[in-house]
């Protein structure tokens, strides 16, 4: 992964993690169906951005079932998560509407959990790469100085 996606993907580990917790909280408050919740997120300005969820939006407008759509447009985005990061966000269509409402919110936090655990992770990895960067770039520059001698 370049550093570009590396920066990337923090960002969008970070709306995963938001989206995580905005759905546990509606679904608390509301009970609303997984549609419902996911469409009321997708017009929020901070989550249009995420596009596996405004594609998934539209296509359970016209009467598309979650679960297929939800991993659908997962699995058909261009966002810069990993594997990983994408089968933690497939799991919300195995979760939500399938059981009572404090099962839901503790597997909810599970993947809270996980997404934190994986956002660690690749802050790490960013910051490890964008050193690795700066280190070569500085071995570049001296090796460009010492040629020109």
């Amino acid at each position: 992964m370049t550093g570009r996606r590396l920066h990337q993907r923090v960002t969008e580990l970070e709306l995963v993690r938001l989206l995580l917790c905005s759905i546990r909280k509606r679904l608390a408050y509301t009970l609303a169906p997984p549609w419902e919740l996911l469409r009321e997120l997708a017009e929020q300005e901070n989550f249009r951005r995420c596009q596996y969820l405004v594609d998934a939006v539209e296509r359970m407008k016209s009467g598309e079932a979650f679960s297929s759509v939800w991993r659908e447009s997962i699995e058909k985005s261009t966002c810069a998560l990993n594997d990983a990061d994408r089968r933690l966000l497939e799991e919300i269509s195995n979760l939500l509407g399938r059981s009572d409402l404090q099962t839901q919110e503790g597997q909810l936090d599970l993947l809270i959990e996980q997404a934190a655990q994986q956002l660690t992770e690749a802050r790490r990895s960013a910051e490890q790469n964008a050193k690795l960067a700066a280190t070569l770039g500085i071995l570049c520059g001296m090796a460009v100085f010492i040629l020109q001698i």
